[in-house]
């Protein structure tokens, strides 16, 4: 009886293993041209880019002296369908010196067959102006300014510094707008990849009359898969922010 309970756990376990992967098979050819930062003419040269799917790595190559890379082939494995996270992307693997050594980011997902990536730029960002709403109604006086933080790309931080702050000063009226500020944008637009593996990225703004965040409220960029890489490097993206909400 012990022999026969044995062999029907052993059949439900190969059963359930069975279950748990599906085949993955198929074709990639994917190009481009990697750069350090937006609207920089450094390219990222001798630098590792794979493809994967998991975490598992399915082909590899390295950029050229022109940061230019081309990734072309069959791959054909078995995927955990339990694991939850069976997306393509594509990883660049960079050497961040003595002080950080070598570094992996993953900057593009989801990916067809065929394709072209254009520029990809691992630090990339955007101009960014910020439109004040009232309501028709002036907001405010000479004694009240209003704070928007927002995300420095990652060539303009420090340590200690990864925000920095614009201070608009008061009273506020309709579609009054402010400077203009640098900010971060998606390492690529058309591919985006993100944690929640979503189809969908925002950049995000804090603003308040203070800078406690209890007391702050948020604005966005809200950045869509498959959008062209121009949307980002260096436009200008206007950000609406209502005071009279």
């Amino acid at each position: 009886m012990k022999k026969v309970i044995m062999i029907v756990a052993s059949c439900i376990f190969l059963l359930q293993a069975m279950t748990c992967k599906k085949q993955e098979k198929g074709y990639i050819n994917v190009e481009g041209y990697i750069m350090k930062q937006c609207g920089s003419d450094q390219p990222e040269r001798n630098s590792k880019v794979s493809f994967g799917i998991g975490s598992t790595e399915l082909l590899s190559t390295t950029t050229n002296e022109f940061g230019y890379f081309h990734l072309e082939g069959e791959y054909d494995f078995d995927v955990c369908i339990q694991c939850g996270y069976d997306n393509n992307y594509l990883a660049f693997q960079g050497d961040g010196g003595a002080n950080s050594g070598y570094f992996r980011k993953e900057f593009a997902c989801n990916l067809s067959k065929n394709t072209n990536l254009d520029t990809v730029y691992m630090d990339n960002s955007m101009l960014v102006k910020f439109e004040i709403l009232t309501a028709g109604q002036p907001i405010g006086s000479l004694s009240d300014t209003l704070y928007i933080e927002f995300p420095l790309p990652y060539y303009e931080r420090t340590p200690e510094k990864s925000m920095d702050v614009l201070k608009i000063p008061g009273p506020f009226t309709n579609h009054m707008t402010s400077n203009t500020v640098l900010s971060m944008a998606p390492r690529h637009v058309g591919f985006l990849c993100s944690w929640a593996h979503a189809q969908n990225q925002n950049i995000n703004f804090y603003y308040g009359y203070s800078l406690n965040y209890d007391d702050q409220k948020v604005a966005s960029v809200e950045f869509v898969n498959g959008q062209p890489n121009n949307s980002s490097c260096g436009s200008l993206q206007m950000v609406s922010i209502d005071l009279s909400k």
